[in-house]
């Protein structure tokens, strides 16, 4: 039997302790965290990352070139831009999507220990939707959403046109900290 593969395609690959900890350094350590104005909800903090930084560059490198290597096409990309992001108790990211670009990514940095989430209620998941869930009548409904249950290192690529979104989390001391950024195909 083989199963036909549809949808979008999205990687998950897992970046070294040594690189994600640069990243994260790298954010903390920022002189200035400018809060980016969306018309998303306010996080406790977003704040613009330099995406000409060749040290960044060069490590997501590899993880970008295996993404395009799924795709079985010769892109050559750019990074568009970069930001950091940091959630605490009930911040969220509603339902959205990126523009002007043709992938978008999170890395996650920072993750709160397991017993500080409710899994029941898919708190601090990354949320992956396709298609529309309530077009099906038939008594097999497909698969339209995927919940990514991310870990520190975790790079997660996907199209940018690929509803996403994050689920909140309730404990008063729970930080998570991602990167996200967008990339653009030459």
């Amino acid at each position: 039997m083989n199963r036909i593969e549809f949808g979008p395609i999205v990687t998950q690959q897992r970046l070294s302790p040594n690189e994600t900890k640069y990243f994260l350094n790298r954010y903390q350590n920022q002189p200035k965290h400018q809060n980016i104005n969306t018309d998303l909800p306010d996080l406790h903090q977003r704040g613009f990352m330099d995406e000409n930084d060749e040290n960044y560059n060069k490590i997501l490198q590899p993880y970008i070139l295996n993404h395009l290597k799924t795709l079985q096409q010769p892109f050559r990309y750019k990074i568009l831009s970069l930001w950091g992001n940091v959630y605490r108790a009930n911040d969220f990211i509603p339902p959205h999507i990126h523009n002007k670009c043709d992938l978008s990514f999170v890395l996650i940095l920072k993750i709160p220990p397991v017993e500080m989430l409710n899994h029941k209620k898919k708190e601090g998941a990354l949320v992956l939707r396709y298609g529309e869930e309530g077009a099906y009548t038939q008594r097999i409904t497909p698969k339209t959403c995927h919940n990514i249950f991310p870990r520190i290192g975790e790079l997660i690529i996907f199209p940018q046109n690929l509803l996403h979104y994050t689920n909140p989390m309730s404990h008063p001391q729970a930080e998570r900290i991602s990167i996200s950024g967008n990339i653009l195909l030459e």
